[in-house]
């Protein structure tokens, strides 16, 4: 979790991302009555043998989700000893929250006339700029990547999120052909699909 100040706190128990069988949530602080890492299966030793996680908005409400993979191999039981078991698929839905998102689905020019860009956009880097309701402006940047982690791909779809704003200033693509895109005021909450202009 972003401190905001050029820190972070590790807040994988809490935000109940443990990779790990039969994990029991019900305390996540060390310092409550009744935390326990050994009972409910928080501790290391507990870990999956996690092999790729792949992010994406899985159901559709602008929030990351993720899905992480196991390989099969020894697991700690309840007595302390190991069982042989198949690694298990792990999926965590984000439940959000109520600031805004854009997420911003790019379609290269190959797929439409042949020219330009590969039709998922891959290698185009887009900027976006928000203003955070100061005088101040926001700017972030992502690529559109075709690769990701271990045995996993991201999203192709390029999310943001927003704070409080609730417009999307400018939006400016670089497509992997050359050509530069931008867009002005784009209403926070949506899906955009954005394709690649043709050559002049």
């Amino acid at each position: 979790m972003n401190n905001g100040d050029a820190t972070f706190r590790d807040v994988t128990v809490e935000a109940h991302l443990i990779d790990s069988l039969d994990v029991d949530y019900t305390f996540t602080g060390p310092n409550q009555p009744g935390f326990d890492r050994k009972k409910q299966r928080i501790g290391p030793e507990f870990h999956e043998n996690g092999k790729g996680l792949a992010r994406g908005d899985l159901n559709g409400d602008g929030f990351a989700d993720l899905i992480g993979t196991n390989s099969s191999g020894e697991k700690f039981n309840s007595a302390g000893s190991t069982d042989l078991v198949a690694g298990p698929l792990m999926v965590w839905i984000n439940s959000g929250g109520t600031n805004k998102w854009i997420t911003l689905r790019l379609k290269g020019r190959q797929s439409i006339d042949g020219t330009g860009s590969n039709s998922d956009g891959i290698g185009a880097r887009v900027w976006i700029t928000t203003d955070d309701g100061t005088a101040q402006q926001r700017r972030q940047v992502q690529d559109v990547l075709g690769s990701s982690t271990f045995l996993s791909m991201n999203s192709l779809d390029l999310t943001f999120g927003l704070g409080a704003a609730s417009t999307v200033n400018a939006i400016e693509i670089l497509w992997p052909s050359g050509r530069t895109q931008i867009l002005e005021n784009i209403t926070a909450n949506q899906v955009v699909e954005i394709v690649e202009p043709a050559s002049d």
